[in-house]
């Protein structure tokens, strides 16, 4: 059949149409839409009912999990909410902008604290388990530690410009911090110093998480690279390659996390897919596709069974890790895509 101009511009852009949709993987359970500006952080509780986001607007919003509504937020932040985390009895959230660090009554979203801290801007945030300490990463380039019993400073760890993440070690002893300049750090909570720098990163990197049983820890970075290190020596044991598709052609890493069992490495970032795979082998084991935005952030639930992930949008999705991949749901005008 011969087409007409205008029949070869339509077929042309029905295509193009097709082309540009992302198709949604049925591990999908649930998506929350209702929040105002894009998801910077995500922090789930300690119970697993509820998720904290950090937003664009400078509120914190806590959804149900099984629900996806709106549980409360919390207004407070003047600025940008930049980093959160829930307190280990999960009584309390803690929540960084740029200009500084909140405490927040989980129960009624009640503003109970405000840290002095040196700078403005709190890039990166994490608690001890035991609720201690607090290590927070600030735009002047200081590692921050605080008691968290009544904020009183315990000291200040000079480190590399731009801290972009954090995350402090399950024993409380180490921390990792890292940088828009290429750099991971690895710190000694106890003595208070540096304890060395891991090589591994060509560009930002910007998400670090360690193993549940300490002796590893992964990076992320926008160069594409997902590095493994032996915490013992500091070598780099498996390097991951985030694979290059999407709008962008990018592979660019924002984030990166470590399932509770041990196993498996979670990987998010501008292409706008998860992918998980095999901390030992580094072996792709699934892909989740659903975000219509780049993806900023994403976590594994506490029973390692669920992925939450929120991206530039403000969109924050639960996943099933192990639902069986069957042909997927599509949103309007996709095509039908087998994912991993």
């Amino acid at each position: 059949m011969r087409l007409t101009g205008i029949s070869i511009f339509l077929s042309a852009l029905l295509t193009l149409s097709v082309l540009s949709c992302t198709a949604v993987s049925p591990q999908m359970k649930m998506k929350f839409d209702r929040q105002e500006g894009g998801v910077n952080d995500l922090a789930i509780s300690p119970d697993g009912t509820t998720v904290a986001s950090a937003s664009t607007t400078g509120s914190i919003y806590i959804f149900n999990i099984e629900s996806g509504d709106i549980v409360r937020s919390m207004e407070g932040h003047k600025r940008e909410a930049t980093t959160v985390v829930y307190h280990p009895t999960g009584r309390y959230i803690l929540s960084g902008s740029r200009r500084g660090l909140k405490f927040w009554e989980a129960s009624s979203g009640k503003e109970t604290g405000d840290f002095k801290v040196k700078t403005q801007m709190v890039r990166a945030l994490d608690i001890t388990p035991s609720g201690e300490f607090i290590l927070t990463g600030n735009s002047n380039n200081f590692l921050e530690l605080w008691r968290g019993f009544d904020g009183s400073l315990v000291y200040t760890f000079k480190q590399q410009p731009f801290i972009t993440d954090l995350e402090i070690s399950p024993d409380s002893h180490f921390a990792i911090s890292t940088s828009g300049q290429g750099s991971v750090m690895v710190w000694d909570l106890e003595k208070h110093c540096l304890v060395r720098q891991l090589a591994g990163h060509a560009d930002y990197v910007s998400s670090v998480a360690f193993s549940p049983d300490g002796k590893f820890a992964v990076s992320g970075g926008w160069d594409s690279k997902i590095n493994i290190y032996n915490m013992e020596t500091g070598e780099v044991v498996r390097v991951i390659e985030n694979p290059k598709e999407g709008v962008f052609s990018s592979g660019a890493v924002n984030s990166v996390d470590w399932s509770p069992d041990n196993i498996h490495i979670l990987s998010a970032g501008r292409n706008r897919v998860m992918y998980l795979w095999e901390a030992e082998t580094g072996r792709l084991v699934r892909t989740f596709r659903g975000h219509t935005a780049e993806i900023t952030v994403a976590q594994f639930t506490s029973d390692g069974n669920y992925i939450i992930s929120g991206d530039k949008r403000g969109a924050i999705r639960v996943w099933d890790i192990w639902m069986e991949p069957v042909e997927a749901v599509q949103e309007t005008g996709s095509q039908p895509e087998n994912p991993t």
